[in-house]
């Protein structure tokens, strides 16, 4: 059970529901209404929009009818347009203007309209089937002009993509020199071939005005398709589906056909040192290669080796022996303590020489204390050979006195050994110690035993007058010297490219054109050696580079002072070549015709003209840095 409290103006009856039900309706209805006058308005404000924009075009200037011909530029029913016109029934026009895209399709005569037009700018693009695609600006109209109608025409031309339809197919043969040792090139793989129509070009060759600014003159262009390229294959080939067409002259449209520059490895004869290699290396063919180090052309077949000296130069020696000279001559003494309690005449005596003979210091003079302040050397006839000793005498009165004494000896320098295998006289160093302002030094110096010694057979022998055997009497030290013979340099002879060569026979000679039989060495011209150590005429080679390249030739040598003064040709030989490398334009018999075309080549071919052949060769190229 429950307690309830109502009233009878809150109580929500059936009839109040229906009338709210009907009040939904309602609402939903007038909304949809709302929305439907909505877009009444929007489409209503489009309208009007497009037509103030029609409206806006029409109080520029006035309506242009455009009219757009077609001509089917590869037309082969007809050898020129002065016989006649094959128009390009079928193609597709599509007009762009004020964002407004409109299209129509050419009919028998080639045409294709449109009206209502305004003035200003369009954009229009043709295409057809086989042909090139091109899209145009141009200009429809001129607001100056008070007539309501303006008409309005372009004429354009299309090209065709394939020969059936007219294009051109351009093919050919391309080569280069990857092997410069034969006679023949080799075929360019991988070259590229490239083939070009330009825009204005094709335009004028049409009579059509390109670039102005008139009504219906074309502004600007573009095509598709008018540039080609092919790639050279294994056999050389190329081959080029050119767009082409009828001009005015009835020879077709201008075409730059280019073979660009390519990069391949490439056999050739080099230079290296005083020999001649076979190398391989990267080689840039075409324009891009005119500034690179090209190949040298002139370089024979075949290089001299001259052999190495044989035997050797050895066993030449000197000695030293001391000579016995007098103290005054080569020895340093000065007084180092004067001591006291001397008087003049006191001694101090050196030890005896070999003959018992002894050289003396005497006091010449003392002061109050006895202290010496001048004193004498007295040989008295002693020669010494090695440094005597110093001693006081005993008779002397003084004491303390001492000297430095330093002792030098003369040495004689003789032949021990006079060597054998000898064509020139050897250097000789000396290592001495000598005295410099009383105090020891090494020293070194070169000594000349040229004057006193000569050559004969290989052996080194005194040639100084003297009956005994010393060649040098001058060396002195105080210390045994050394004396040490630098060996004689054996030098290869070497003789360089330019200065042989061969004649027109064939043979071997001396000269650029090989027209001399022997060479005379002359050390003064640049690259020329005589060598050194040649004691007979060396083994001399020609070599030939490779096979068939030449043989056969033979030099011999005459020699003198170990050097090599003049070569003999005994055999000339035969089949060399004065040019190894290949550079020369081959005659190449394979095809119709050999030709080298470059960038500025334009041949003008009639439409639908198959396999003309334009052949191309690369030369030689550059060696890649």
């Amino acid at each position: 059970s429950g307690l309830a409290l109502t009233s009878c103006e809150d109580e929500f009856t059936e009839a109040d529901a229906i009338a709210a039900q009907d009040s939904t309706l309602t609402a939903l209805k007038r909304l949809e209404n709302d929305n439907a006058v909505a877009l009444d308005e929007l489409n209503h404000e489009q309208e009007m929009a497009f037509a103030m924009y029609q409206d806006s075009l029409e109080r520029l200037g006035p309506i242009v009818n455009y009219s757009v011909m077609v001509i089917a530029g590869g037309s082969v029913n007809t050898n020129a347009r002065t016989e006649g016109e094959m128009f390009a029934e079928g193609a597709t026009v599509t007009v762009v203007q004020g964002g407004v895209s409109r299209e129509a399709t050419t009919n028998v005569g080639g045409v294709a309209t449109f009206g209502d037009l305004r003035i200003g700018e369009a954009v229009i693009t043709v295409q057809a089937p086989d042909h090139t695609t091109v899209t145009y600006t141009t200009s429809l109209g001129d607001p100056s002009f008070d007539t309501q109608q303006d008409n309005v025409e372009t004429t354009v031309p299309l090209f065709p993509t394939t020969v059936a339809a007219g294009a051109s197919e351009v093919s050919g043969v391309a080569w280069a020199e990857l092997n410069l040792l034969n006679d023949m090139p080799e075929f360019a793989e991988g070259a590229i071939v490239r083939a070009t129509v330009s825009v204005a070009g094709a335009l004028n060759a049409y009579g059509v005005n390109f670039g102005g600014s008139s009504k219906g003159e074309i502004r600007t262009a573009s095509y598709s398709d008018l540039v080609v390229t092919d790639t050279v294959d294994a056999q050389g080939r190329y081959s080029l589906i050119i767009p082409n067409g009828n001009a005015d002259n009835g020879n077709g449209i201008p075409i730059d056909v280019e073979f660009l520059p390519f990069e391949a490895q490439q056999t050739y004869a080099a230079f290296e040192g005083d020999t001649v290699a076979i190398v391989t290396r990267d080689v840039i063919f075409g324009s891009d290669a005119s500034d690179g180090e090209h190949i040298d052309n002139d370089i024979p077949s075949m290089f001299i080796e001259i052999g190495a000296p044989t035997g050797s130069a050895s066993g030449f020696a000197l000695t030293t022996e001391p000579q016995r000279t007098s103290l005054s001559f080569y020895s340093f003494y000065e007084l180092d303590n004067r001591g006291s309690g001397y008087e003049v005449g006191d001694r101090f005596n050196f030890s005896d020489d070999p003959d018992e003979v002894a050289a003396y210091i005497e006091v010449d003079d003392v002061n109050d204390d006895g202290a010496i302040t001048d004193w004498f050397l007295v040989n008295n006839g002693a020669e010494y050979s090695t440094a005597p000793s110093l001693s006081q005498d005993g008779d002397a009165s003084g004491s303390g006195a001492s000297f430095i004494f330093l002792f030098r000896t003369v040495y004689d320098v003789m032949i021990s050994n006079e060597g054998t295998g000898y064509w020139d006289i050897p250097e000789v160093r000396v290592s001495t110690t000598e005295e410099e302002n009383g105090i020891l030094v090494e020293d070194a110096f070169d000594l000349e035993i040229s004057f006193d010694t000569e050559l004969l057979a290989g052996k080194i022998k005194d040639d100084s007058g003297d009956e005994t055997d010393n060649i040098i009497t001058t060396v002195t030290s105080s210390s045994t010297p050394q004396i040490t013979v630098i060996p004689l340099e054996r030098r290869q002879a070497t003789i360089p490219f330019d200065q042989f060569g061969v004649n027109e026979d064939g043979e071997f000679g001396f000269g650029n054109d090989g027209s001399d039989i022997d060479f005379d060495f002359d050390d003064d011209d640049e690259g020329i050696d005589a060598g050194a150590g040649y004691l007979t005429s060396p083994t001399i080679i020609i070599k030939s580079i490779g096979e068939n390249m030449g043989s056969g030739a033979t030099i011999t040598a005459n020699v003198e002072d170990g050097e090599i003064v003049e070569l003999f040709i005994t055999n000339p030989g035969s089949g060399y070549l004065s040019d190894l490398n290949d550079t020369e334009e081959p005659d190449v018999e394979t095809v119709d015709q050999f030709s080298q075309l470059d960038g500025d080549s334009e041949p003008t071919l009639k439409p639908a003209s198959s396999n003309p052949n334009y052949n191309f060769y690369y030369d030689t190229g550059a060696i890649k840095q």
